[in-house]
């Protein structure tokens, strides 16, 4: 009798990362098992034994994309000066795109269509487990910061939140359409000017 094959974590790392080299190249619709199992070294039956169908690898993909870069996140320096932090997050932001570009793609780029109801995130609160990986609770803190510090002035923290995600997100995504990785000292400057745009206005 066949001994059963043994699938271990690095082949699931490996189906996730194939899998989500074509979920951003061409979009969940056109994803082939057999394609991501034939890039991977294995078979079918390992994605059916590893995650149970196509759905759940798509699932094991957004689930990747989104702890890599709320790790990412978490893992940027810290310090006394709050604005160096804030910038530390925008660099870690970057950096993490740039480096990962697929699943940059999956998660912000709109390669999985989802209904109104599915995957909603609630906004995080103060409440919330300081431990949970929430890929905006590290930039609301800083904000947060930031205000009871002085050095920035808007409406509300999530105000303040919105906009600089913004900024970030859409200065990151033009550098991934036309130059990956050349425009640090634009992103450097403009990491500069979002904490000027939002520093108190002198009387």
């Amino acid at each position: 009798m066949p001994r059963p094959a043994i699938y271990d974590d690095a082949l699931t790392s490996r189906l996730v990362e194939e899998a989500a080299t074509v979920i951003a190249r061409d979009g969940v619709q056109v994803l082939s098992l057999r394609a991501v199992a034939a890039a991977a070294g294995t078979s079918t039956n390992a994605i059916y034994t590893l995650f149970g169908s196509k759905a759940q690898l798509v699932e094991a993909v957004l689930a990747e994309a989104e702890h890599s870069f709320g790790e990412a996140q978490h893992s940027a320096p810290t310090s006394q000066d709050v604005l160096a932090d804030l910038a530390a997050l925008g660099r870690a932001y970057r950096t993490w795109a740039l480096e990962h570009p697929s699943l940059y793609a999956v998660m912000f780029g709109g390669r999985v269509p989802f209904g109104p109801d599915e995957r909603s995130t609630p906004s995080p609160t103060a409440e919330e487990p300081a431990e949970a990986v929430s890929t905006i609770l590290p930039l609301t803190r800083v904000v947060d910061r930031a205000m009871a510090a002085g050095v920035m002035s808007g409406s509300s923290v999530e105000e303040l939140v919105l906009s600089i995600w913004a900024a970030v997100h859409g200065f990151v995504a033009i550098e991934l359409a036309t130059d990956p990785g050349g425009l640090e000292t634009a992103y450097e400057n403009h990491l500069a000017a979002i904490a000027r745009a939002w520093a108190p206005v002198s009387e």
